[in-house]
């Protein structure tokens, strides 16, 4: 079985799941707006009816707990790709320590993301979402730090999972041009220039 394969299928997995991670969150919140701003017909009349602002609170109250379960969800399965590359590396490829300390070094980023900062940022952002965007909180610049401290950490461990999957494939290739070399000392002799 190509277990280098496998492993390097699920580290482009994992980076293509957390760039879609960063986009949709975005998204999310950036649709808010959009809706507001182009409402048409009864839905156009609602927002009229509950005010712009109050209804723009809720909708983007309604998109954040979309992203908070959409990051929850996207940390557990980055654990279980990060057990599973470890288990795959470590006893279906010859993986060297460097690339099995990165993923575990990955690993671990994850697990205390989700179990340390992502409850933070939920809690902060919980606590900010029905207080307007003009009055300053102590909260907010909390939440803020919290946030960019995480999009920071997810960019690094992507670019970590992009450097650990190209030294796995340049790893084949280097090998797999030595094994073509090795060919040429059978043990009849047949192939040996004498």
């Amino acid at each position: 079985m190509h277990f280098r394969r496998f492993a390097c299928l699920l580290l482009g997995a994992w980076m293509t799941g957390s760039l879609f991670m960063m986009w949709v969150a975005t998204q999310n919140l950036e649709t808010v707006d959009r809706v507001i701003h182009d409402a048409k017909g009864r839905a156009a009349e609602q927002i009229q009816e509950i005010g712009r602002e109050p209804a723009r609170l809720f909708l983007r109250h309604l998109a954040a707990e979309q992203n908070r379960l959409y990051f929850q969800s996207w940390e557990q399965v980055q654990l279980i790709f990060g057990v599973l590359l470890l288990l795959i590396l470590f006893f279906g490829t010859d993986a060297r320590p460097p690339v099995l300390l990165g993923v575990l070094l990955m690993t671990i980023v994850v697990a205390l993301m989700h179990w340390l900062m992502t409850p933070e940022i939920i809690k902060l952002g919980r606590a900010i979402e029905f207080v307007p965007d003009a009055k300053d909180s102590v909260a907010r610049s909390r939440f803020w730090g919290f946030h960019t401290a995480y999009a920071t950490i997810d960019v690094i461990k992507t670019v970590m999972a992009a450097l650990i999957a190209i030294r796995l494939m340049l790893r084949r290739r280097r090998r797999d041009s030595d094994e073509d070399l090795d060919a040429v000392d059978d043990a009849d002799h047949t192939r040996v220039d004498r």
